[in-house]
């Protein structure tokens, strides 16, 4: 998603990051760190608002929206070309 973020960040579309921890934030930190996104990043600690379970990815490594200006769920783990399509779509 970074060249998809990188070719579209100015026209509209950005990405918010949501890592899932445990007890504390240091190992999110360290791979923010190396990863360099420029994006926003949030954590859930210890599955307090279980927004996991909320939109199906309990137990997975994560999972991606693609989310509209409007807050409707476009689609669920969409591909970089399904993203780049949407986006041609709607920012170009």
């Amino acid at each position: 998603m970074v060249p998809l973020y990188d070719e579209y960040k100015d026209k509209g579309f950005t990405i918010i990051g949501v890592a899932g921890e445990f007890k504390n934030t240091d190992r999110l930190v360290k791979f923010l760190k190396k990863e360099k996104w420029e994006w926003t990043n949030l954590v859930e600690l210890d599955r307090k608002n279980k927004i996991w379970q909320k939109y199906g990815v309990d137990g997975g490594g994560g999972g991606i929206f693609l989310i509209d200006e409007n807050g409707l769920i476009l689609a669920k783990d969409p591909t970089a070309t399904e993203v780049r399509k949407e986006l041609e779509s709607r920012l170009n």
